[in-house]
């Protein structure tokens, strides 16, 4: 039996809490560190002609620019659905007609208390982008066999986007 203590806060900001847990597993006390924050959504926008709108942005933790799917943060009070629809008109301009829950997904559930919900986004219309001032993001249209081969071919590195292709790849029948 696994019995844990209250969680103690080592450190805070507004992104992210770092708490140390005491664990007491098979009769020994373990501490554990993990990182807790917002949960967040991932949506894999189709647009009308059957291509995946992949963002390629830079990333500070990895120091490089990489393609990803649109994602971000579920605000306070806010639903999952409608983070989705905010994000991804914020991030691409594009409004879903239609958005279908696929997922919930636990990107490093060794360090880290995020959960990923993640989304299919269809009868796309497009708008007006609002990125935020932090973000710089271009947009690409790819077929499903493109974005299959980046993964492939190491293009796509990001395990969330990675996920939401090859979910899509193996499920894609069951949406149409």
């Amino acid at each position: 039996m696994v019995k844990t203590k209250k969680a103690m806060i080592k450190y805070s900001n507004n992104f992210f809490k770092v708490l140390e847990r005491s664990v007491n597993l098979n009769n020994m006390n373990h501490n554990y560190f993990s990182v807790d924050k917002a949960d967040v959504v991932v949506i894999i926008p189709i647009t009308n002609d059957g291509k995946i709108i992949l963002e390629r942005q830079f990333r500070p933790a990895i120091n490089k620019s990489i393609y990803e799917v649109p994602a971000g943060n579920i605000e306070e009070g806010e639903t999952p659905q409608n983070a989705a629809l905010r994000e991804l008109k914020e991030e691409t301009g594009y409004r879903a007609g239609k958005l279908i829950y696929l997922a919930k997904i636990y990107g490093s559930p060794g360090i880290l208390s995020e959960t990923q919900h993640l989304f299919l986004a269809t009868r796309l219309r497009k708008g007006e982008r609002h990125l935020d001032p932090t973000e710089d993001i271009k947009i690409k249209a790819v077929s499903k066999s493109v974005a299959m081969n980046m993964i492939l071919n190491k293009k796509i590195n990001d395990a969330k986007t990675m996920v939401a292709i090859l979910y899509l790849n193996a499920f894609s029948d069951l949406f149409k």
